[in-house]
């Protein structure tokens, strides 16, 4: 039988921001409202709006960016 073993976790540090770091996160494509926005998958600009944009050609979904204000 395996013994299970806890984990010492420090809560009292800081938390990273990985939003914040693009070297870290990467480039994460997005679509913002009231810009044309081409596919990353097909290059086309055609999009199905709902909770997540998707492409009406290929259906690659992307986050919908607001930049904190309501559209």
């Amino acid at each position: 039988m395996r013994a299970h073993r806890l984990k010492l976790v420090d809560t009292s540090a800081k938390p990273r921001r990985l939003t914040a770091t693009p070297e870290i996160r990467g480039y994460i494509p997005a679509h913002r409202l009231g810009e044309p926005t081409r596919c990353p998958g097909c290059g086309r600009s055609h999009w199905w709006i709902g909770s997540v944009a998707e492409c009406a050609f290929c259906a690659t979904a992307l986050p919908i960016v607001t930049d904190g204000r309501l559209e």
